[in-house]
């Protein structure tokens, strides 16, 4: 069975090519060869509305045509990344995200609502609530120490961290820097995809079964 979600595909600015690139590098030591931190491939950063897992491929057409019911009610909207963050918290960060807005500040939250209003019936209710986040990386094995004090540096005070692991005997490597906030974002026209996942050695491939365009507020 095809394993399916729902996204809006994200065309990484400037700002998150470098960011992902440094994710490559961040600390790297004579004694540590390899960083512990897998970035995103620039081309598979999306922002995930519905993950929907291994479904039947009849189900298919019933998921094409609940998107496009979902975005009759829609507005077009711009989107803003504000901050980074991580899963499941700067305690224990297992995946490393920027948190995501949208302008009008509600568009973003109202079409996760319509589509799981069109979802409801044949799938059910979405496992956990929608918290709106691009995915940048995932950790791989113990994080440095060098990443607790950058977390703190790029996230909200709310969310900092003020038991941090105690620093080793190993050389401390560049963290990368902090991150402004907000992150600078360029407009960019969105769609909403239907993507079937398949996963591989080397990553996940995605590709998409369905598109349906949203729209975008800017105007050059």
């Amino acid at each position: 069975m095809p394993r399916l979600f729902i996204a809006i595909p994200i065309t990484p600015t400037a700002p998150l090519r470098r960011l992902l690139d440094q994710f490559t590098t961040f600390a790297r030591t004579p004694e540590r060869k390899a960083s512990p931190i897998k970035p995103v491939d620039p081309d598979n950063l999306h922002l995930t509305l519905r993950f929907l897992g291994d479904i039947d491929s009849e189900a298919i057409p019933t998921l094409i045509t609940a998107l496009d019911r979902a975005l009759q009610n829609s507005e077009p909207f711009d989107l803003c990344f504000t901050h980074l963050g991580a899963f499941p918290d700067v305690r224990r960060p297992r995946v490393i995200h920027v948190a995501v807005e949208s302008n009008p500040p509600d568009a973003l939250a109202a079409l996760a609502d319509q589509i799981d209003a069109q979802l409801l019936d044949p799938f059910g209710q979405r496992d956990r609530p929608f918290t709106a986040h691009l995915t940048l990386a995932r950790i791989k094995a113990k994080p440095p120490t060098e990443l607790f004090d950058w977390l703190a540096t790029s996230t909200p005070a709310s969310a900092q961290v003020e038991d941090r692991p105690r620093r080793t005997g190993l050389q401390r490597s560049a963290s990368p820097d902090p991150l402004p906030k907000p992150i600078p974002s360029a407009p960019q026209p969105l769609s909403l995809h239907l993507i079937q996942s398949t996963l591989t050695p080397t990553g996940p491939v995605y590709d998409s079964l369905h598109a349906v365009e949203i729209g975008w507020k800017f105007k050059a």
